[in-house]
């Protein structure tokens, strides 16, 4: 008889055996399979809950190139370095003989993620806007650890090496990358939408080359990539941050983006206690305004990009300025 926990758990992922998941655990002596859940949250499909008799543990299967030795090598370098928990230890398998594809497990962080629905809906405006602070603390909490230069990972040495060019350089070609990506994906990408970017980052350049320390940056930090747990009443605390694939060394304000347009769509004044909250800790340096807006449209182009290019997420009529000028004024409110 076939156990219920062979079956395709994702499309990304496909088939998966009781065999194969076991003969994983026991790769890492990591105890016996008792149930095996697909995450709801995610793009890609790649994560999968177990449950074993050692306790509670997160697969990641079927990385994207590349992505599990940044996962590791971040988790590694904040791994009791902060208060905020990160998953540790972060067990990878580069062999592909038993899935096709590499793999790693790491045990699943305690908490809760306060803005799905059915909890949200049970959460009190005060309570909301706690969430929303300990966000903003949790990410000035992970931005506390030094790195000694801004850059990426070179997988080849193991270490952060700096980026070959000035920040605000870095930033500019970034923006033109994402310009570039959506306007061969749509034509809801104008010439005259391309234009209105370009001016946003040019009036920018003089406040992107203010000089900063160099801080861990995790371009995708959000609420669905963090779980929290009440701390005292009325206060909440980051109890985990996870998906490490894009993180990298830069200006710690790029990763205040994400979390500020996606809170800033469901109450402004979220929004405003994330970042309140973020440069409590981290104050801002000069020019953040007119930085933070670029931040902002290069984060919001990357969104825009992948609405297009897969025909998803937005109206056939809306225009890319259109969408995106009135979320940079909310930010500069």
């Amino acid at each position: 008889m076939t156990s219920p926990l062979t079956r395709v758990y994702s499309q990304r992922l496909g088939l998966l055996t009781a065999e194969q998941l076991q003969a994983a655990l026991d790769r890492f002596d990591l105890g016996t399979l008792r149930d095996a859940a697909p995450a709801q949250q995610g793009l890609f499909g790649q994560i999968l809950f177990l449950h074993t008799s050692k306790g509670d543990y997160v697969f990641r299967g079927h990385p994207h190139a590349g992505q599990l030795p940044v996962e590791e090598f971040f988790a590694r370098r904040l791994h009791g370095r902060t208060a905020v928990p990160v998953p540790w230890p972060y067990l990878m398998e580069n062999n592909t003989a038993l899935f096709g594809w590499p793999y790693a497990i790491m045990p699943r962080l305690a908490g809760v993620m306060p803005f799905e629905p059915a909890l949200w809906a049970t959460l009190s405006p005060a309570d909301r806007l706690a969430v929303a602070a300990a966000l903003g603390d949790g990410l000035a909490e992970l931005q506390s650890v030094a790195w000694p230069v801004a850059g990426a990972l070179d997988q080849k040495k193991g270490e952060i090496v700096a980026f070959a060019e000035p920040h605000g350089a870095r930033i500019t070609r970034e923006v033109e990358r994402w310009l570039r990506a959506s306007a061969d994906a749509s034509d809801r990408t104008t010439p005259a939408d391309i234009a209105w970017v370009r001016g946003q980052v040019a009036a920018a350049q003089e406040a992107l080359a203010v000089p900063f320390a160099p801080a861990f940056v995790h371009h995708d930090y959000k609420a669905n990539n963090t779980v929290m747990q009440p701390s005292a009443p009325g206060r909440w605390r980051v109890s985990g941050v996870f998906d490490f694939q894009e993180a990298f060394v830069g200006d710690g304000e790029e990763d205040l983006s994400r979390a500020t347009c996606e809170l800033s769509g469901t109450d402004p004044a979220l929004a405003r206690g994330f970042i309140d909250a973020y440069l409590a800790r981290r104050p801002p340096r000069p020019g953040f305004s007119e930085r933070f807006a670029v931040y902002c449209i290069r984060d919001r182009l990357v969104i825009w990009s992948y609405g297009q290019q897969h025909g998803i997420w937005f109206p056939p009529a809306l225009g890319l300025r259109e969408w995106l000028e009135p979320q940079v004024a909310r930010q500069q409110s």
